[in-house]
């Protein structure tokens, strides 16, 4: 313990989850209660204590995207190697990606190639509830029409 307090690493804390909700652990969460946000291109570096809080509730992405030729590319990004989510195109195929604390990833892609053009994607989740990091139903659509889900 003299070690720990003599190079500044008290508190000591174990609790893995907790510590990855700022608001549980008395960090400032700089966006508040909010339930809507609206993010432009460009944005970078969007950690967790940033970005709207999307654990362990229902959410919504929706995206107005033009495709071009190549049709690869985030449209929007959050978190990274211990955790996070994804909004993409991976050869003109909408996608999502969920990756929860580095430990397990779950993606769902549209089997749909989109062209060229002006689309409006969705990605829809409907949370299951019953605690930490519990599932849900995870939904794309392209201008209205579902192209993929995951349960």
């Amino acid at each position: 313990m003299s070690e720990a307090e003599k190079y500044h690493v008290l508190p000591i804390d174990d609790r893995l989850m907790i510590r990855t909700n700022a608001k549980a652990v008395g960090r400032p969460v700089l966006l508040g209660d909010r339930t809507s946000v609206s993010y432009f291109e460009g944005m970078k570096a969007m950690g967790v204590d940033i970005f709207i809080d999307l654990r362990n509730v229902s959410y919504k992405i929706t995206a107005d995207v033009e495709v071009s030729s190549n049709g690869n590319g985030v449209i929007v990004c959050q978190g990274g190697r211990f955790g996070g989510l994804s909004l993409y195109l991976k050869n003109g195929k909408p996608s999502f990606t969920y990756n929860f604390l580095g430990l397990e990833s779950t993606s769902i892609t549209s089997s749909q190639t989109l062209q060229p053009g002006k689309y409006t994607l969705v990605y829809d989740f409907k949370y299951d509830g019953g605690g930490v990091g519990k599932g849900g139903v995870g939904t794309i659509t392209v201008n209205g029409s579902q192209v993929a889900e995951l349960n």
